[in-house]
């Protein structure tokens, strides 16, 4: 099972204080205390690294909607397990269906 955290965004004057990495490793705590075996993320590579995620392309996982940035398609393990290519069709949650966001 795979969840889709969501790009995090900190206002301008608290940024550069850790609080977006903060947040991060919280979600990302969250899921492995629930047993998540991956998070998938869609936003700054150079940004989204610092905390684990790595650059996968859409033949390992496809996107929900078509990505406008694919080298900000980023997941992260959160097992052992590697991460290995997954078939079928993904979905969002409502909030993050809207194509203007990809």
């Amino acid at each position: 099972m795979a969840f889709l955290l969501s790009p995090v965004a900190v206002l301008p004057n608290q940024q550069n204080k850790g609080v977006g990495q903060a947040l991060l490793n919280y979600g990302l705590n969250v899921l492995r205390y629930k047993k998540i075996d991956l998070a998938i993320t869609y936003g700054d590579p150079k940004y989204y690294c610092q905390v684990g995620f790595e650059q996968i392309s859409e033949k390992i996982i496809r996107a929900p909607h078509p990505l406008s940035q694919p080298d900000g398609w980023l997941a992260q393990s959160l097992s052992v397990r590697p991460i290995v290519p997954s078939q079928g069709k993904t979905y969002c949650a409502e909030a993050f269906n809207d194509p203007a966001y990809w």
